[in-house]
């Protein structure tokens, strides 16, 4: 997922992580919020939250996926193996699916079995997918950091629907979640091909742009897309010059081939003239035409004399000796 995602969604955390704990665990309390990353997997974290559920300390792992993802339930297994022996504490991963495109996610729990059906492994994980729920799901919840979600529940994708988010979220109250939502509103109806309502949306946004601009994750986002667009420029103008080089290189392998063989014909012809091999090797190493280079062959096999060939190497090179 783009990293102006991953912000976002690191803002709808972080409003009420409260709020956001005690909603994917009833009764559970927010402690903390911890360095989720690992230098031995390499893995976007998105939260790992430090919480309390009846007096015992555990991790909350959370993952925001945009599509299902192959073997991503492996990949969470991984990252909650070695967070608990990182912490010392469990930890529970919750990985939450946006958008439904990519296949269905698979259902927990995890199991492995021997080829002989014995079980050896059986891990449960939380899986939201979004577009599962229905609006009322999220409206019911009363709590405002969870309305940016609205767009992906199911049939939450219609101007109403975001209409209603944005009065409910009050963007100059809440300019990051409306930021949020505004841009989960704008992929989902890209993705659904919905022109009108996207338009529609684009207006609407306007109308808040002053607002939001002055939201620390606009300039975040904003920044990040700046920074983007450098290292996609930089990255194709290597690759473009990568490119030029490697042409540039073949071209270059193919003079060069040119010349030896041109000269080890002349040589092969006259043997005993190391002048005129002297010579042939000064004009040819002045020689670029490469389609000039491959005729070369055929007309030092033609002359009949180390005079004519002399000629020929001179003629090729009018400015020789100035």
């Amino acid at each position: 997922m783009g990293k102006e995602y991953d912000k976002g969604f690191k803002v709808l955390i972080q409003q009420d992580p409260e709020r956001f704990v005690n909603w994917l665990i009833a009764g559970a309390h927010f402690v903390d919020f911890k360095n989720g990353q690992l230098n031995t997997l390499q893995l976007d974290v998105d939260a790992l939250m430090e919480i309390e559920v009846d007096g015992v300390h555990m991790l909350l792992h959370v993952e925001f996926q945009a599509t299902h993802r192959r073997n991503m339930p492996m990949r969470i297994l991984r990252y909650n193996v070695l967070v608990r022996c990182a912490h010392e504490l469990p930890v529970l991963s919750c990985v939450i699916y946006l958008y439904k495109d990519g296949g269905k996610p698979e259902e927990s729990p995890l199991i492995w079995q021997l080829p002989t059906g014995q079980e050896v492994l059986r891990f449960h994980y939380m899986r939201i997918a979004l577009w599962e729920l229905s609006p009322e799901d999220i409206w019911k919840q009363g709590q405002k950091f969870l309305l940016p979600l609205l767009p992906l529940t199911r049939g939450g994708a219609n101007q109403a629907v975001v209409e209603r988010m944005l009065e409910e979220l009050h963007p100059e109250e809440n300019k990051e979640l409306a930021l949020i939502g505004f841009s989960l509103a704008t992929s989902t109806f890209k993705r659904l091909g919905a022109s009108a309502d996207l338009s529609w949306l684009i207006r609407r946004y306007h109308m808040l742009n002053d607002i939001l601009r002055d939201s620390p994750i606009f300039q975040l986002i904003e920044q990040e897309g700046i920074e983007k667009g450098r290292r996609e420029g930089i990255e194709k103008g290597r690759r473009e010059g990568i490119e030029k080089g490697r042409r540039e290189g073949i071209e270059k392998g193919r003079i060069e081939t040119s010349r030896h063989t041109a000269l080890a014909i002349l040589q092969a012809r006259f043997p005993q003239q190391p002048a005129l091999h002297a010579l042939a090797q000064r004009v040819l190493a002045g020689l670029v035409d490469l389609s000039l280079l491959q005729q070369l062959p055929v007309r030092f096999s033609t002359v009949s004399s180390p005079e004519e060939a002399q000629q020929l190497l001179l003629s090729l090179k009018p400015d020789y000796g100035s």
